[in-house]
């Protein structure tokens, strides 16, 4: 996965250098999802492609900073979803589970 930054609690997990970008887009324009590049209409998040965010499990656990590729509104679940350039790209998170980087600065310090 990536080393830990700091200690076992609250510990936040670096992840490698590499980028999924080119296996989305591939993805996505054979994928049955509908993939959005912005949130106009879906959402009052201000957040967009290209966008560097960390992601937050449910266990507290973060990881990031990873770019944001897309959004999708779920099917199973309802709810609005972003896809990370992240090894399981095609695989989106919740969107209440990201925050912007910039934000998660401000909050650490």
């Amino acid at each position: 996965m990536g080393r830990p930054e700091r200690g076992y609690r609250g510990t936040t997990f670096k992840i490698k250098d590499m980028s999924y970008k080119s296996d989305f887009q591939k993805w996505k324009k054979v994928t049955l999802t509908n993939v959005f590049d912005n949130l106009s209409g879906i959402s009052d998040r201000d957040l967009k492609v290209g966008d560097m965010v960390m992601y937050i499990n449910g266990f507290g656990q973060k990881f990031g900073p990873f770019e944001i590729l897309g959004f999708c509104i779920g099917a199973e679940k309802w709810g609005v979803y972003v896809f990370l350039d992240k090894e399981n790209y095609w695989f989106p998170d919740n969107i209440d589970s990201v925050y912007l980087v910039s934000d998660y600065e401000k909050a650490r310090t």
